[in-house]
């Protein structure tokens, strides 16, 4: 936002220079800088009275001129002819620099000594005729710097607040900002005291507007979306062109000059921060405003021309006896617009809720100096005094004259709100300590009121404006207090902590490795924003009570509606992105993300930032996650003369989660088709699951239809997802060197007959765990090397084939000692019923 500083002096003392209001606003985290200077350089122009003129000696088109500036007379050679002695001008000394990098030095002018210049209003850069020299008022005190007598030019700054900090997306927000961190005294309406529901404010949803044919019934309908809605209606209107003034400061902030009325709306917006639109009365059909959600199927053509569908129960309208007028907080519709005739006007200046304005402005592409600031909240309180100093400002400019009492629709007016933090947590959470009397004042320049208070050890009470709606819990208070007091004012504490010994590697899994292992099986790696649109688990076909959704954590001020909530799965991620690679052509996608997923922890935020009284407990109220996601879809080999066209299927995705095992060493997991993901087909899914309390490590399988449909993808996609932290373990085992055997192996297959019930990983399991405690030093592995069902084997079985190897590093082993194991191995299969040795 663009902020003249003539405008923001009206309302704050200034005391500084642009760059240092700069430097103060940017400390206190709203990001400010000097956009551009537009101020004439008039370093060493003085006023002064001409004592004398008198004609040149020796050029009839030159006078010499006695300038005094209340200190010395010069000599100055003129070439003007509007002057006289005891006018006041504007004296250029010597070596001044003009407008247009002209120096100004002492010289002779046809044998007359020069010592500076009478300057011209072009000369000064005000523009106008160079012809005469500027003549100041005569009341004007001589010896002054001209810039502290004429107003030529401003300096614009360009602030970024926070997300969070909509109450600084105005001249007033700024200017009270300015005022708590500065102490600098508040001016004309900043200084005014907190506006709080007047006693003529109804609490009804419905109320009647002006009088006779111009009237019009006002419903408040959706009051979720609409908390407070003000209007008037005002006639007697003469459109046009805006005063000077006014288009000069639009312009200076960014917004075109459109004519008075828009122009008014537009003003009272910069200046207070509460969007308004202006209607045409005459265009709104069956006496009727309406605020309510939108119903399915319905459009509205907006002022940019643009068609736009909507959704039912989640876009906020205007509406009149016909049709939308308005998008509401977005933008007005095109035939409801001020025109050139226009002569009665329905003026709105109403609340509208973040949630729902974000929402429609991001769907729509809509965004608007009115959506932007509504999405990232607008004072509740501030409506009412918006429309008065727009009636005001439309009076001045336009001859508006009010018709009947303004309406306002407050069904539930918003209540003070009030913050308890205690003392002692100032020193415990921020580290410097602070005397009553300061903390009182910080937060009294803040507009913070204290309701209650119990000394330095007792918990104190804040009643928080209704503009400041970012602070909402105790921390808020505390960080308010640090940045007041000034963050480079805080005294640096080097911490005292117990020196540890450095691990050659570091604590955890080696994440460049997990990347370079899905590299190697030909996944490319994507990266994601954390947060996702809430809407994207629904899709997933998970319900309210899933953990994905019931502890999601929602972001309190996001950016778009996309960026709801902090993503607790990166498949959504992924599905997305596949979508639009779909879109684009590609038909073959391997894709994987490493990167946190975030799930809130079950005993709630409150418990945790509660602790011990001083201090927060050492646990995050976020569990965050390492967490491995994987994508595949298409082919299983790139195109080529020779490849096949084989489709990637359940098991090359399950190779890449066994890669992944292998690397990070997991062990005493096992995969089970018990409890599935809703978001997978479960004809082709697993899930991974530790031992005891150890729960699910992750899931593997095919995605459903049902989800496919929903992110818009027409290819079978195969997707698995892994807590990395919990496969790794605790402890993390450093690479180490096994020596080669010299000695031959021993290799032994084994075929058993097993029921469908009876899993594959169950034989190899108890086929390993015999073969290895009787053969310890010996044996290597078991794998499964056949999979057979048909002619011989039962309906409702399968051969499962497994092959044993075994080499010891010091000896030849014996068949004997081998085919001892194996026979154990046998009768310890053949225990579990239906299993049976394959003849």
């Amino acid at each position: 936002m663009l902020v003249p500083l003539s405008w923001l002096a009206e309302m704050v003392e200034l005391r500084g220079s642009a760059e240092e209001i700069c430097e103060w606003l940017t400390r206190a985290g709203i990001e400010t800088e000097l956009a551009r200077d537009e101020r004439p350089a008039w370093d060493g122009v003085v006023t002064a009275v001409l004592r004398r003129v008198e004609q040149h000696p020796n050029a009839e088109r030159l006078t010499v001129t006695a300038p005094f500036d209340g200190d010395l007379e010069r000599s100055v050679v003129c070439g003007a002819t509007n002057h006289k002695e005891g006018d006041i001008v504007a004296l250029a000394t010597p070596g001044t620099v003009l407008p247009g990098d002209f120096k100004i030095k002492k010289s002779k002018l046809r044998g007359v000594r020069s010592e500076g210049m009478l300057c011209s209003a072009a000369e000064l850069g005000l523009g106008g005729d160079s012809e005469g020299i500027l003549i100041l008022d005569p009341s004007t005190e001589i010896g002054l710097p001209l810039s502290a007598v004429l107003d030529a030019g401003d300096v614009i700054l360009e602030v970024s607040p926070t997300a969070n900090r909509g109450d600084c997306l105005s001249v007033l927000g700024l200017a009270r900002e300015l005022s708590a961190v500065t102490g600098w005294s508040l001016l004309g309406p900043a200084a005014a005291a907190p506006q709080r529901p007047a006693a003529g404010v109804t609490k009804q949803k419905t109320g009647r507007l002006g009088g006779g044919s111009d009237g019009l019934d006002v419903q408040l309908v959706a009051a979720d979306g609409c908390p407070r809605y003000t209007c008037a209606l005002v006639g007697d209107v003469v459109v046009g062109p805006s005063p000077a003034w006014m288009s000069e400061r639009l312009e200076a902030m960014g917004l075109r000059s459109i004519n008075n009325v828009v122009d008014c709306t537009n003003y009272v917006m910069l200046e207070l921060g509460n969007p308004l639109h202006a209607f045409d009365r005459s265009e709104l059909s069956g006496d009727l405003v309406r605020i309510d959600w939108a119903q399915a199927g319905e459009s509205v053509r907006t002022l940019d021309g643009g068609e736009h569908a909507l959704l039912g129960g989640r876009d906020l309208c205007i509406r009149d006896g016909s049709s939308i007028i308005a998008l509401a907080g977005v933008m007005g519709g095109e035939d409801s617009e001020v025109k050139e005739d226009s002569r009665l006007l329905f003026l709105e200046s109403a609340h509208f809720s973040p949630g729902p304005v974000r929402a429609t402005a991001h769907r729509c592409k809509l965004g608007t100096e009115s959506s932007y600031r509504f999405a990232r909240g607008v004072d509740p309180e501030l409506p009412g005094r918006a429309l008065a100093r727009l009636i005001e400002l439309l009076g001045q400019t336009a001859g508006a004259s009010l018709k009947g009492a303004p309406l306002d629709l407050y069904p539930q007016p918003t209540p003070m709100r009030e913050v308890a933090f205690r003392f002692a947590r100032i020193d415990g959470l921020l580290g410097f300590s602070l005397s009553e009397e300061q903390v009182r004042e910080l937060l009294l320049r803040d507009g913070l009121t204290v309701v209650a208070e119990d000394g330095p050890a007792g918990i104190w009470k804040v009643a928080i404006p209704s503009h400041r709606f970012d602070l909402e819990r105790e921390v808020d208070i505390l960080e308010e207090i640090a940045r007041l007091y000034g963050y480079e004012a805080i005294p640096e504490r080097p911490p005292l902590a117990a020196l540890k010994s450095v691990p050659r590697k570091p604590s955890g899994p080696d994440l460049g490795a997990l990347r370079r292992r899905m590299q190697s099986l030909g996944l490319s790696e994507c990266i994601h924003f954390s947060f996702i649109d809430p809407l994207w688990l629904e899709m997933l076909g998970l319900d309210e009570q899933h953990p994905y959704r019931a502890r999601a954590v929602a972001v309190a001020n996001p950016l778009s509606e996309v960026g709801g909530i902090l993503r607790p799965t990166l498949l959504p991620s992924l599905l997305r992105t596949a979508e639009k690679n779909r879109s684009m052509g590609a038909a073959d996608m391997r894709l994987f993300e490493l990167r946190r997923s975030f799930l809130s922890r079950e005993e709630g935020f409150a418990k945790i930032l509660e602790g011990d009284g001083r201090r927060p407990l050492n646990k995050s109220p976020v569990v965050e996650r390492v967490t491995l996601c994987g994508l595949l879809s298409g082919r299983r080999f790139a195109p080529t003369w020779s490849a096949s066209e084989e489709p990637v299927d359940f098991f090359d995705a399950k190779a890449c989660v066994e890669a992944v095992m292998e690397d990070l060493g997991a062990r005493g997991f096992d995969w089970s088709s018990e409890e599935l993901p809703p978001f997978l087909d479960p004809r082709e899914a697993v899930v991974l699951l530790g031992k005891g309390k150890q729960g699910s490590a992750g899931w593997l399988g095919r995605v459903s239809a049902a989800v496919l449909r929903a992110f818009d993808l027409d290819s079978v996609c195969y997707a698995f997802e892994l807590d990395v932290a919990m496969l790794a373990g605790r402890k993390s085992r450093l690479p180490r060197f096994d020596a080669f055997s010299r000695f031959p192996g021993v290799e032994r297959d084994l075929a058993f007959v097993a029921p469908d019930e009876v899993s594959a990983s169950w034989l190899l399991d108890n086929a390993e765990r015999v073969a290895r405690k009787l053969q310890k030093d010996a044996f290597r592995k078991v794998a499964i090397f056949d999979v057979y069902r048909g002619a011989g084997i039962p309906a409702g079985s399968r051969s499962v084939g497994l092959r044993f190897s075994f080499r010891a590093l010091d000896r030849t082993l014996e068949d004997g000692k081998v085919d001892a194991v194996m026979a154990q191995v046998e009768r310890r299969l053949c225990e579990q019923p239906g299993v049976t040795l394959r003849a």
